[in-house]
């Protein structure tokens, strides 16, 4: 197995995350509002980054499970 298609295996999708750039106080009170809402930055006057959680995730790859199938090998 090469190293690409090890990395995709074993590549959390959970762990993925919407950024939004808003440069409006009142757009960002509206995303921290919201349930999936995770941190925010801000980086100037007019430049605020919200973290959001994805509400949905869609999964497409095998789970990588390599020790519970070396047991049932030895079995």
């Amino acid at each position: 197995m090469s190293n690409s298609v090890f990395g995709k295996m074993m590549e959390n999708i959970d762990d993925r995350v919407d950024i939004r750039l808003v440069c409006d106080e009142n757009k960002a009170s509206k995303y921290i509002v919201k349930p999936d809402y995770d941190r925010l930055n801000i980086f100037d006057d007019n430049l605020i980054t919200i973290h959001m959680k994805k509400t949905k995730v869609y999964c497409n790859k095998p789970i990588y499970l390599r020790c519970p199938y070396l047991i049932y090998l030895k079995n």
